[in-house]
């Protein structure tokens, strides 16, 4: 491609990242430009944190903010009046499609959620230029903290190259972002009844230098903590075994009442199951905010993208929600039923997944980093439709339209200037959008699914600052 392709492609995002494009692919040395993860101080919070990292940014402008924005503000209550129509309608059905028990069911209908406690990330590409997503993450294990702690490092790089250190642009820290929603989440559940006890669990195995962790979070929680908790603490611990259960519903530990508890690197099958269940019960209780709680992370479940494309949930939604549905959740049908709805058609199952293969994914609905995904186009008709009749009775799967990524053009160590299929992180906190990261394949890689434990590579984002107008007189 030439050097105006690459400025075209790069120009939707913004003015800088066109420039960069340009600058990349007229030089090499600054192409293969390494990130020193070697002597990062990132090395010192996270041991096993060995991922290709670019020095260069993505750069998106206004527009794109407000691209962003527009999703992060309207659709968890979209998810959520779904939801709430067919626990109050149909509930026994939706259980069964969604493959979520009735008490989960029960506990979203009865207790909430409040929209602005969720804890996303928008996990997303970019098709034809409208954003589309690929998965809803909720919870306090979304990520993105590496990005902040990245970042200086970055900077500091760019900083000492003549073409871009004048650049206007910022860095959205996701961090702060998130702290901020979580004392506005301990705000609206205690009010003055809270101290300001944020705890945070890290398994011992997560990292080698414990206090660094607690400090650099440290100054990150008292620089976001409101006026109204002027005796704030910050606790790490790593033992699960001295949480106190308090009879009055609260939990404490080593004998401060926690006001809210984060699990930031914690998958579900890392606690015990018991612990889990336990934890969950507690928090019904409200006494302390818990962004894992199943009356939120139920709004992950990738069986709801199907859900809102079934025909009986168009009515549910207003044109305006409707349309935000087919803007930016790809066409999506459970996998287990014997027929499909499409643009207002329908089709046998085993019909339509074997005629539209080279439109279309496997996705099993509870699944993460990639795995347990399988595009059409990628493997030949043979398989595709063996692995359809495999799965065809797995209540767990679902068909997804394929959307390609559009390419971008960037750089990095490995593989010098390139083009990229990108997938973004967008992150969303108290209904707003609060920053994102990119993670991006060169174009030649063979694997369809762009992962960080599958190779991608991982950039941050910055965003371009407008101009200010200077009055003359």
């Amino acid at each position: 491609m030439t050097v105006g392709q690459h400025q075209s492609d790069n120009s939707y995002y913004s003015n800088l990242f066109a420039e960069l494009a340009a600058l990349l692919q007229n030089n090499a040395s600054l192409a293969h430009l390494a990130f020193d993860d070697a002597n990062s101080s990132i090395s010192d919070f996270i041991s096993d944190f060995r991922y290709n990292v670019s020095p260069w940014p993505v750069v998106i402008d206004e527009r794109i903010i407000r691209c962003f924005s527009r999703v992060v503000e309207s659709m968890p209550s979209v998810f959520s009046k779904v939801l709430r129509y067919y626990y109050q309608h149909d509930p026994q059905w939706v259980c069964q499609y969604l493959g979520i028990s009735e008490l989960m069911l029960q506990r979203f209908g009865s207790q909430g959620p409040d929209t602005a406690d969720l804890m996303c990330r928008y996990d997303a590409i970019m098709a034809g230029q409208q954003l589309k997503l690929v998965e809803l993450n909720v919870g306090s294990s979304l990520g993105g903290w590496w990005s902040d702690w990245l970042y200086p490092e970055i900077r500091q790089v760019l900083d000492h190259i003549g073409e871009v250190k004048h650049w206007n642009h910022k860095y959205r820290r996701i961090s702060e972002n998130t702290f901020k929603a979580v004392w506005q989440s301990i705000w609206r559940l205690k009010g003055f009844a809270a101290q300001g006890n944020v705890f945070i669990y890290l398994p011992a195995t997560a990292t080698a230098n414990l206090q660094r962790v607690h400090d650099h979070l440290y100054q990150m929680v008292m620089l976001t903590r409101p006026e109204q908790y002027p005796n704030a603490t910050l606790t790490i611990f790593n033992d699960l075994d001295n949480i106190e259960w308090l009879a009055d519903g609260n939990i404490a530990w080593q004998g401060t009442v926690m006001d809210t508890l984060l699990l930031p690197i914690v998958k579900g099958d890392e606690l015990p199951i018991s612990f889990q269940a336990k934890l969950q019960g507690y928090s019904e209780k409200n006494k302390f905010y818990y962004p894992d709680s199943e009356r939120l992370t139920l709004l992950s479940v990738k069986m709801l993208f199907a859900l809102l494309h079934e025909p009986r949930s168009r009515q549910i939604l207003s044109d305006a929600e409707w349309q935000l549905v087919e803007d930016h959740i790809p066409w999506s049908a459970k996998l287990a039923q014997p027929t499909v709805s499409y643009h207002g058609q329908i089709y046998p199952t085993k019909t339509f997944v074997s005629d539209q293969q080279q439109q279309l994914v496997f996705k099993k609905s509870r699944s993460m980093q990639g795995k347990d995904v399988l595009v059409g186009h990628s493997v030949p008709a043979a398989d595709w439709i063996a692995f359809y009749q495999q799965h065809q009775q797995d209540p767990d799967w679902l068909i997804q339209q394929y959307c390609a990524p559009d390419l971008v053009a960037s750089a990095d160590q490995r593989s010098g200037f390139n083009s990229y299929r990108m997938v973004w992180g967008i992150f969303g906190f108290d209904n707003r959008y609060a920053g994102a990261w990119c993670r991006g394949v060169p174009a030649a890689h063979e694997d369809t699914v762009i992962n960080l434990a599958r190779g991608a590579v991982e950039f941050v984002v910055t965003e371009q600052q407008p101009q200010k107008l200077k009055m003359t007189l």
